[in-house]
């Protein structure tokens, strides 16, 4: 760090470089100029209404800052080439100027190439905006503006490092290729073989990429909107982080052997880490791919091990010929091959075996959990509202403490019984395993964040039912639950939709008996039982979202206030179908019956390949009014009545599709 800090920058030696390399510095500003402030006055002269250009800029500050990356990657190469040629080094190491001032000659003229062209190019981007008003000016634009520069010159330091560590160009770009991209892998190969072999392990979102990777922190830093990460702090500890770096290279100066240069590498722990790594990262993400491609879910398989094996094997020799330039010592290679294998797929089995150091049956004290959310796509598969995408949270003491013990309930089990949890299975259609998605956070009091996504056996579920019928996630789950809820439209209709009710109740009252009759089915079991006939749909809209309502014999409060405040009935005549299992193909359910809300979009669910449709008459579709049926949970096959209101005088646009019995 002393090194870095105690260098000072030769002018002279910049001033002729400018001379030397102002073409390339002309071409970089040319080349960012196309991508911000010409497509703005381009889209200026061809659009009457500024107004709809507001995202524009911003897309195109994206634009530009991915341009730059790839100029910021390239721009150290210019100055540090001298590093490949003995000759060159030779000139360069013997003129009046210690080392120490070279590294930071060049690498502040490595950064002045990409910030010169980057800042002509980002003010008069941001000016014509502002002339043209077409954005409001913003000190924020200075903000990412200074965050970016400290992105660019994290990414230049990483190049820079390479370029200490070889002897060749062609090394350099190879392994700043291979830096690059590592990241990505890492990453992946962490969500895959977590995803695939870790009992309860959540996807991440991806947002922690922008803390490994500078070329993710660009994007972070322009589209800050709903990131996980403050742009200032992700920019912060770049800044910390390419200092680091660059004090490693500048002491990996001082220590290079002139001799060593125009050979591959200067540094031979560096070409052994790096791919040593890089393979291991590459054959753990092959392994889980594989393993999801296969559908195995034992680690050691050798379904699972062999092929990816082979490819990384592959991979590592090609890397180990182009550092040799010959094939020569393949007996030495393959034996360091093994050992990294040896030591990856210990690493992992063991990982595997332990279930990630106990990851699978961690679960926190509900004193420390202030918040729990219970995501959406879980809320979509469990009884309780099959057309909600929306997360659950909970935030009551007695709702988190009961979620906690349910969830220790599950680990306890699991513990007895492994058939409690399953890894994931993308052959399956869900609705036809027994197992449902089990996907949770918790927000802890120390601001940590816990994530679990399990594959739970249905029957272990039974405690959820209850958690969902309290009053603080009824009115999340249910908009009928809400109080002083008020559709903006609303209709009532038979249960083939060939007629429509006049509805002369109150739809708060409604809302009150539905919700008591929820509460009155104690067990999922029952909940989930056939409904019998189904008496009524009723439709209603709120802010341009549209839910359905099936009524049946399970609801007997609902349906005797349906049957008591409808009056006058109208036929109606819709778009009616016949919707035909084709042979041996299941028909997963298309609505929830159990709570009889959903945003109906039966549509999405109809497959050509898997049903045959016909026309129906309004007549042929009020003959199946004894047929329609609230079954639900099943792998019977089932006709369906498909009716959808396009084209058509309804208040409410809608498609629905009903089992038939």
């Amino acid at each position: 760090m002393k090194l870095l800090f105690t260098s000072r920058i030769n002018f002279d030696l910049i001033g002729f470089h400018a001379k030397r390399l102002k073409a390339f510095m002309t071409v970089f500003t040319i080349l960012l100029l196309t991508t911000f402030p010409l497509p703005i006055f381009i889209n200026w002269l061809n659009s009457s209404a500024t107004s709809t250009l507001n995202p524009f800029p911003q897309f195109l500050v994206s634009l530009l800052a991915t341009v730059t990356v790839f100029i910021s990657a390239i721009s150290p190469f210019l100055f540090f080439n001298y590093l490949f040629s003995s000759k060159s080094v030779n000139i360069y190491h013997s003129l009046p100027v210690r080392r120490r001032d070279l590294y930071i000659t060049y690498l502040f003229a490595s950064l002045m190439m990409v910030v010169i062209p980057f800042t002509i190019t980002y003010g008069l981007g941001y000016i014509l905006s502002y002339i043209l008003n077409i954005i409001p000016m913003s000190v924020e634009h200075l903000f990412i503006y200074a965050r970016l520069v400290i992105i660019f010159a994290a990414i230049m330091s990483m190049t820079i490092f390479v370029i200490m560590n070889t002897g060749t160009l062609s090394d350099a770009i190879i392994y700043t290729v291979i830096l690059s991209i590592a990241p990505y892998i890492a990453y992946t190969a962490v969500q895959f073989f977590a995803g695939r072999f870790i009992l309860g392990f959540a996807s991440g979102s991806g947002e922690m990429l922008a803390l490994f990777s500078p070329h993710i922190a660009t994007f972070h830093v322009t589209n800050s909107l709903g990131v996980e990460y403050s742009p200032t702090i992700i920019s912060s500890y770049w800044l910390i982080l390419g200092i680091i770096i660059n004090a490693v290279s500048i002491y990996l100066y001082q220590i290079r052997k002139s001799e060593k240069t125009e050979q591959p590498f200067t540094n031979r722990v560096f070409f052994s880490l790096i791919t040593s790594l890089f393979t291991a990262l590459l054959l753990v993400g092959l392994i889980a791919f594989w393993a999801i491609l296969t559908n195995v879910n034992h680690f050691l398989s050798p379904f699972v091990i062999i092929l990816p094996i082979l490819l990384c094997y592959v991979i590592y020799v090609l890397l180990n010929i182009i550092k040799n330039r010959s094939t020569r010592n393949i007996r030495e290679i393959t034996r360091n091959y093994g050992i990294v294998v040896l030591v990856t797929i210990v690493t992992c089995a063991f990982i595997f075996i332990s279930n990630g150091y106990g990851f699978t049956t961690r679960v926190p004290n509900a004193e420390n959990v202030e918040r729990i959310k219970i995501s959406g796509s879980t809320v979509a598969q469990l009884p309780f509202g099959e057309g909600s995408t929306k997360d659950i949270f909970i935030t009551s003491d007695e709702g988190i403490n009961d979620f906690v013990a349910f969830h220790q309930s599950i680990v306890d089990d699991f513990e007895k019984d492994a058939s409690v949890l399953s890894y994931s299975d993308i052959f399956t259609e869900p609705g036809q395993s027994p197992y449902a998605l089990l996907k949770f956070s918790y927000n802890l009091d120390n601001g940590s964040q816990m994530n679990r996504e399990f594959f739970v056996r249905k029957d272990k579920l039974d405690p959820l039912f209850s958690m969902m019928h309290t009053s603080e996630t009824l009115i999340q789950i249910n908009p009928l639950s809400r109080p002083r809820f008020n559709p903006t439209a609303m209709q009532i209709f038979n249960n083939t939709l060939t007629a429509e009710h006049e509805f002369t109740g109150n739809f708060t009252e409604l809302g009150t008996i539905y919700t008591n009759d929820l509460r009155n089915i104690d067990s999922t079991q029952d909940y989930t039982q056939d409904g019998g006939k189904l008496e009524y749909i009723v439709m209603y809209q709120k802010n341009a979202e549209t839910y359905q309502l099936n009524v049946d014999q399970r609801f007997p409060g609902t349906l005797a206030y349906l049957k008591a405040n409808t009056g006058k009935k109208t036929d109606v005549n819709l778009n009616y179908f016949l919707a035909k299992p084709k042979t041996d193909i299941v028909i997963p359910r298309f609505f929830n019956p159990e709570y009889g809300f959903m945003s109906t979009n039966a549509l999405s669910f109809l497959n050509y390949d898997t049903v045959t449709l016909s026309n129906l008459s309004r007549t042929e579709a009020v003959t199946y009014e004894t047929a329609v049926t609230a079954a639900d949970y099943t792998n019977e096959l089932h006709n369906i009545l498909y009716v959808e209101s396009i084209g058509q005088d309804t208040l409410i646009p809608f498609s629905i599709a009903i089992p038939l019995k």
